[in-house]
């Protein structure tokens, strides 16, 4: 009975072609979805290395680069470019792939079949070669197109979240909306266009693709005296199959070349100028600095290197728990001192001194953790008022409540902040970072027009605070308000760049020929005013 059994599995009969028909079948399952596993690991790996150098270069890019490029062209690069990435490029690099291996395959069986066949394959091949190349250029460009044409809905987008309150007070919400469509309907031409090319290649493609089909019939009705009908359907049936895989080999090919604009809008970004390194060489004393002395020597700098300088040849020394005020016009270079100490700006000449240490010799994060500033606009992030004033949590909850009582916020820790401090004033956000300030203790704090937009309560409430709380630090004071810096130890005056006049607030107050006079007077707290 076993050689009976054994004997339906020789050549010829039908268990023989359904068993080697199932072991094919078995086979090719195998190494399908091993490749399919090895695929999708070797693309998730790239994705993440991809990812990760775009994150890094981003965030180690200077200031100018996020004053020069809408928030929308570098949000595109995350979101859009990257799903390109992730999604499309490996689906389609693997189809065409298939389609590759299947048109060989195909090539093969027909042309043994049916050798004719080869004649009329080659000024075909050149039609369709023709055709990706045509394609693929168009394709490129029209994606190139979309893709730039996307920013600006996100940049639009982002602009109309922040701006909401400003929008809706001076009802112009309608014009964004109209704005918004305008931006979503240009998109959506070069999208419909990109639709258009498909559709040109597919009527194309089917014509060639018929060609094959005709000849191949020809062929095997003219060969019939030396093939049989099975071997003539078969040649016919996968002439047919080139429809299709001619057919989306070209559109895969231009898919995939279209769509690897993203990867080359992704990797533009590894050439992105970066800041100095982060960590400083040989490490840096954690009681650093420990006297808050500053120190600017023949110092300038620019934001850009087309720009004129911000600061020019500008000299000044702060002691060690020193309360310097800053004054001047708009444009003086108020700001971009504060921006010199973290080196947000890097010198072009000259260089900055803390405790005769040149801060360019320092690692920026070393630097920048031991020096405390409050802006003029307060930053908060979503999350509790603790992960507000401690995201690194160095500090216990005791210390950062001493904090919050030092500066007046009178709030749980596990109070729940919206994204920018949506729900709390401007006031307590600027108490909020106050309150960051008292829990890092630097030697050196500076305020760059913190209580230019919160109300009187609030200003006196934070100049109380920084006269005991901080009395044993350097304090910079940038203000526009004159009254909050004529309570420190000296003025400075800055007009372009250039430091024009210093001195102790009653010195130059009892002068009506400084500068720091004629700002006193126009803001009604000089003497004669004030009678």
């Amino acid at each position: 009975m076993l050689a009976d059994w054994t004997d339906n599995f020789e050549p010829g009969n039908n268990l023989y072609y359904l068993g080697m028909y199932t072991l094919m079948a078995i086979i090719c399952s195998i190494t399908g979805m091993l490749s399919q596993v090895n695929t999708n690991n070797r693309c998730a790996a790239a994705s993440v290395k991809l990812h990760e150098s775009l994150l890094d270069k981003t965030m180690h890019a200077p200031l100018s680069f996020f004053e020069s490029n809408p928030i929308g062209r570098i949000l595109n690069r995350f979101t859009s470019d990257m799903d390109v990435v992730d999604m499309k490029i490996p689906n389609q690099l693997r189809q065409f792939l298939s389609c590759i291996f299947m048109i060989l395959g195909t090539f093969f069986v027909v042309s043994s079949i049916t050798p004719w066949f080869l004649l009329p394959l080659v000024p075909i091949s050149l039609a369709f070669v023709f055709l990706q190349v045509y394609y693929t250029r168009t394709r490129r460009q029209v994606k190139r197109m979309e893709s730039v044409a996307k920013s600006p809905i996100f940049s639009h987008f982002t602009e109309s979240i922040t701006g909401a309150i400003t929008i809706r007070a001076f009802d112009q919400g309608g014009r964004f909306c109209r704005e918004s469509e305008d931006r979503v309907a240009h998109h959506l031409h070069f999208n419909y266009i990109s639709d258009m090319t498909n559709r040109w290649l597919s009527i194309r493609v089917e014509i060639l693709g018929n060609i094959i089909v005709f000849c191949a019939a020809v062929f095997a009705f003219y060969s019939r005296g030396s093939i049989g009908a099975g071997l003539a359907g078969l040649s016919i049936s996968y002439a047919m199959s080139l429809i299709d895989g001619f057919g989306w080999t070209i559109r895969m090919a231009g898919e995939l070349e279209s769509d690897s604009v993203a990867l080359e809008r992704i990797r533009e970004y590894e050439g992105l100028p970066q800041e100095a390194d982060w960590d400083t060489k040989g490490g840096i004393a954690k009681s650093w600095p420990e006297q808050g002395h500053i120190k600017f020597i023949n110092y300038e700098t620019k934001y850009r290197p087309e720009l004129p300088s911000v600061l020019q040849d500008f000299n000044l020394e702060v002691l060690a728990e020193e309360k310097v005020g800053i004054v001047g016009r708009t444009g003086a270079g108020k700001s971009s001192l504060s921006l010199a100490l973290f080196r947000i700006l890097e010198p072009t000449r000259g260089t900055i001194f803390i405790d005769n240490k040149d801060i360019t010799e320092i690692g920026l994060q070393d630097l920048r953790s031991k020096l405390t500033i409050i802006p003029q606009e307060p930053t908060l992030f979503s999350g509790t008022l603790r992960f507000n004033l401690d995201p690194g949590n160095q500090y216990s909850d005791q210390q950062v409540s001493e904090a919050m009582v030092g500066s007046g916020l009178d709030y749980q820790l596990d109070l729940q902040v919206a994204e920018g401090g949506l729900g709390l004033s401007l006031g307590q956000r600027q108490l909020v970072c106050l309150a960051r300030a008292l829990l890092r203790k630097s030697k050196i704090l500076l305020l760059d027009e913190a209580t230019a937009a919160v109300d009187a309560a609030t200003d006196q409430r934070i100049q109380e605070t920084l006269r005991h709380q901080f009395s044993n630090c350097s304090v910079i004071t940038i203000a526009h308000r004159i009254h909050t810096v004529t309570g420190g130890d000296r003025i400075l005056v800055l007009d372009k760049g250039a430091l024009v006049e210093q001195g102790p607030p009653r010195d130059l107050l009892g002068n009506r020929h400084s500068r720091f006079y004629a700002m006193a007077k126009a803001a009604g707290i000089t003497e004669e005013e004030n009678k």
